[in-house]
C-alpha cells in the first residue's frame, strides 16, 4: 500500500514537472531527495514523506 501511494505521489511530481517544460520561461527542477518515513498498510494509515528538489529558473 504505501509503495504504491509514493508512486503516485511521484507521478503527481513528473506531471508537474512535464507542465512546466511547456512553459515559455526555461525551468529546470532536480528531485534530490525522497524519504518516507513509514508505510501504509491500511487505507486508514498515513505517513509522512519528505522531497527536495531544486529548480533552476532561465528567464
Amino acid at each position: 500500500m504505501g509503495s504504491r501511494l509514493a508512486r503516485l505521489g511521484g507521478r503527481c511530481f513528473e506531471n508537474l514537472n512535464g507542465m512546466l517544460k511547456n512553459c515559455s520561461t526555461s525551468i529546470e527542477i532536480n528531485f534530490l531527495r525522497y524519504k518516507q518515513l513509514s508505510q501504509c498498510k491500511t487505507m486508514r494509515d498515513s505517513s509522512v514523506s519528505y522531497a527536495s528538489a531544486a529548480a533552476k529558473v532561465d528567464a
